[in-house]
């Protein structure tokens, strides 16, 4: 998965034009919390399938097609071996985009890393190779966390820009929060009833330290021994874990996307 590299270019001038910045955050531990998720909510058989119907809605209006995905073995990055999902989506009047998704159940490390390629990214914007010294980027997002509490936050993944004598902050950041539980009627075949844990994703995009944090929301629901049944809000966020990529030119779509079809194998 790369990311598309729209957002860094604003980010290399503002660098040069402004000589403070500040941010903070906390990510609050599960103290106090009740747990109403765990890992079986993310499961991993290889050769499971599932399909969901999409749509898509901007400026031109809304758009409908499916989405597949389907775990097919593994592939080893670095020293890491990750699970692959190979991404099908379909959209009325588009060619269909297939993309290959590298992810990992860890109990170790208590959640489900979704493998973020970051290569290419000082060749694709003029400039930005002397910069990198004071740009870390996370290679992995965290979609999930194990357990999930009724109180929890966590960060999915950041950017970080540390150039003296600016203040090192966060540029982006997308951090995940339980956000309740709800009964959702599925459209399978049959139709079915579940119970699901609503996870809500928050991404705060902020290049220019003088202007308000722009920040868009989506929201993903899970269900034990099914994984995620239902996607609905930002474009950008959606797009992340669905096969789309990290698009920051995408931040103004909202997308739907519902369960139609799912075969662990062993289901």
């Amino acid at each position: 998965m790369r990311i598309k590299l729209i957002l860094f270019i604003p980010i290399i001038i503002i660098i040069f034009m402004f000589n403070a910045c500040k941010d903070s955050g906390t990510d609050p531990g599960p103290n106090g919390g009740t747990p109403v998720a765990d890992s079986s909510y993310f499961p991993t058989t290889d050769g499971a399938y599932y399909k969901y119907n999409i749509e898509r809605t901007d400026s031109n209006g809304i758009q409908t097609g499916t989405r597949s995905s389907f775990y097919n073995g593994t592939e080893v990055i670095g020293t890491t071996t990750y699970q692959v999902q190979i991404d099908s989506l379909l959209l009325t009047g588009q060619a269909e985009i297939v993309d290959s998704m590298y992810f990992r159940k860890s109990e170790i490390n208590s959640g489900i890393f979704y493998y973020l390629d970051t290569t290419g990214l000082a060749s694709s914007v003029p400039g930005l190779d002397t910069l990198l010294q004071y740009i870390t980027l996370d290679t992995e997002m965290r979609i999930m966390l194990f357990p999930v509490y009724n109180n929890s936050i966590w960060t999915v993944f950041k950017m970080n820009l540390n150039l003296p004598p600016l203040q090192p902050f966060n540029p982006v950041e997308l951090k995940a929060s339980f956000d309740g539980e709800e009964t959702l009627n599925l459209n399978l075949n049959p139709p079915r009833e579940v119970e699901t844990v609503r996870l809500k994703f928050t991404l705060n995009v902020r290049t220019d330290p003088f202007q308000p944090t722009r920040v868009y929301t989506a929201f993903g629901w899970v269900a034990s021994g099914i994984g995620f049944v239902k996607w609905q809000g930002n474009g950008t966020i959606v797009g992340v874990f669905t096969g789309n990529g990290v698009d920051f030119d995408d931040t103004t779509s909202v997308y739907a996307q519902s369960i139609t079809h799912f075969n662990l194998i062993d289901n």
